[in-house]
Order: C-alpha cells, then structure tokens, then sequence
C-alpha cells in the first residue's frame, strides 16, 4: 500500500538549554546545548483534500519550543535532585550530589514527567505536546505515525515514534 511522509525540518525549529545529567561523569555539572528538532508525519491513507499545513505546524513546533528555549531544564520526579521554592518564592533551590545551586524562576523549565533531561526524554516530551496538538486541531485521525528527532550535537540525536 502506498504511504505518505512529511519531513518538517524548519531552521527555526532549534532552541537552546542547559541542564544536567546525574551520575554521567562530566555531564554531572551543568552545561547547555543547541538542539534541533525535526518532526516526521507517516499517514495511513493518501488524503491530499485535507493537507496539514505547514505554517501551523511550523508555529505549533516553534510554540512548544520557545518554552524549552533558554532555559536551564530540569526533571520534576527525579528521585536524585531535590528541588525547593526559595527566595519568598522567586527561585528554585536544587540540591544534587552535595551541589546546591539557586535559579530565578523565570530562567527554569520543571519537566514533568521526566527523571532525567536527555534528548531521548526531550524526543518523548516534544512528542506528546505535538500529540496533544494533532488531537486538538483534529488532525490525529490522518496521521498514522509521529516521529520526533532531537539533535543535540552533530551526531548526537534521538527519535521517538508512535501512533498519536
């Protein structure tokens, strides 16, 4: 059966972030990358009287992007990183591996749902907010399959893909 795939790899689609990852040898202090995403739609049946626009697509990726974009991520359920409201509330405190370090709120993501900021959670993350989006707009039904790669480095990269 014949198949359609749509490869959305916009130069905007890229944010910048640091974070850290616990117990991986230098990686343990906190860095930052620039990453890119590129989003895959596989559809199940050819339908071209109802094509996905690029432009809202572009938009609903660049969305979810900005809210990763120059921020220090770190992982709301590690059970290896304590994270506290400090300073009347302008600052989250967080403690890992005898390390303390204080960030404006502002400067900071909590990611729910994530143990540990890897581009592997990041393709996961990316994945369901795009989900949600395909489902609100109705869009779900047409596509088979959504695939996120994040490229953190040249080389560097991980992909998630599921049904939405």
């Amino acid at each position: 059966m014949p198949s359609l795939e749509q490869i959305i790899s916009h130069p905007k689609n890229s944010f910048s972030a640091s974070h850290f990852l616990i117990k991986f040898g230098k990686c343990d202090r906190l860095h930052g990358h620039n990453y890119h995403v590129t989003v895959q739609l596989q559809y199940d049946q050819i339908d071209l009287s109802i094509p996905i626009d690029f432009r809202k697509l572009n938009n609903a990726i660049q969305q979810e992007i900005q809210l990763l974009d120059q921020k220090i991520l770190l992982p709301q359920h590690s059970p290896e990183i304590q994270i506290l409201s400090t300073l009347k509330g302008k600052n989250w405190g967080v403690s890992v591996d005898n390390k303390y370090y204080s960030f404006p709120k502002q400067d900071v993501l909590l990611m729910d749902g994530v143990e540990q900021i890897t581009t592997e959670n990041l393709a996961i993350y990316l994945h369901q907010k795009l989900g949600n989006w395909f489902r609100r707009e109705g869009f779900s039904r047409l596509v088979k399959s959504l695939e996120v790669l994040v490229t953190e480095n040249l080389g560097n990269q991980s992909k998630f893909s599921a049904p939405i």
